[in-house]
């Protein structure tokens, strides 16, 4: 089987948070608001519990890829490599870290303002400028 490209892993890593959920609990998830609170409320459950660093750096390459899917898909852009750093590139000058912002979630919870669930609530307006040129709302 020929490896992946990091935009394949990406993709297959989303779709794996859709599936794994439906199997596991039951939850039907898309790329979307409600499914993003879900996976806020999931990764508070998960940092109640202990995991090698190993193991946390696999669930943020996942939970990250669905977060940017989430994002590209409601809010457009492009993923985008920024120096061995994936993110959803909106323009020259502006994009978003989902990886990143998984893994401050990880680190210091929704409670200390880390909430993907914020984050992507409030991408309309952290990106207003960028995001009105394309999106008449």
């Amino acid at each position: 089987m020929a490896s992946l490209s990091p935009l394949e892993m990406i993709e297959r890593n989303a779709a794996l948070v859709i599936e794994s959920s439906r199997q596991q609990f039951g939850e039907t998830l898309a790329y979307d608001q409600p499914s993003v609170e879900w996976l806020d409320g999931y990764i508070e459950r998960l940092r109640q519990q202990s995991y090698a660093d190993d193991d946390i750096d696999k669930l943020i390459n996942v939970f990250g890829s669905f977060l940017g899917e989430c994002i590209r898909h409601h809010y457009g852009g492009e993923w985008a490599d920024e120096q061995n750093n994936w993110v959803i590139r909106f323009d020259a000058n502006n994009a978003a870290f989902p990886f990143n912002k998984v893994l401050k979630q990880f680190k210091n919870g929704s409670e200390a303002g880390d909430s993907i669930a914020s984050f992507y609530a409030n991408i309309p307006i952290l990106y207003a400028d960028v995001l009105s040129k394309d999106d008449p709302q």
